[in-house]
């Protein structure tokens, strides 16, 4: 396993504890699409800033906001969140899911699947 898949990793368990417990609170409030986009968009906040300093080492303390990179993850998190909120909502529909703790172990799943192909794009695509 290469390093800056390690890290990638270690930086994502604390991204994916960030977003569950954001998606458990907002879950009991707001539809699971909602909950959905509220916890990515924290989730991945400290995943730009995480993962540009320590896994792929693009950005640094003059560079925290670089445009380019910046668009490109903005672009890849609408992309993802897309693909993760409709897996999400054909899960919940096809299993016929009715409890919010349900939805919340949908959401664990869902994200664990999306995170080789996260990777993937983070490196190839937004930090490269």
């Amino acid at each position: 396993m290469s390093r800056q898949f390690l890290l990638f990793l270690i930086i994502g368990g604390g991204q994916y504890a960030l977003d569950a417990s954001t998606f458990a609170l907002f879950i009991v409030f707001v539809s699971a699409e909602a909950a959905n986009i509220i916890a990515r968009f924290i989730g991945a906040m400290s995943g730009y800033f995480l993962n540009g300093f320590f896994t792929f080492k693009k950005l640094d303390s003059k560079q925290k906001f670089a445009p380019k990179i910046l668009l490109k993850f903005v672009l890849l998190w609408c992309l993802m969140t897309l693909l993760s909120t409709s897996m999400i909502q054909y899960s919940i529909g096809f299993f016929d899911i009715t409890s919010w703790h349900w939805v919340v172990g949908v959401k664990l799943v869902v994200e664990a699947v999306l995170v080789v192909l996260s990777f993937s794009l983070q490196k190839f695509v937004v930090y490269r």
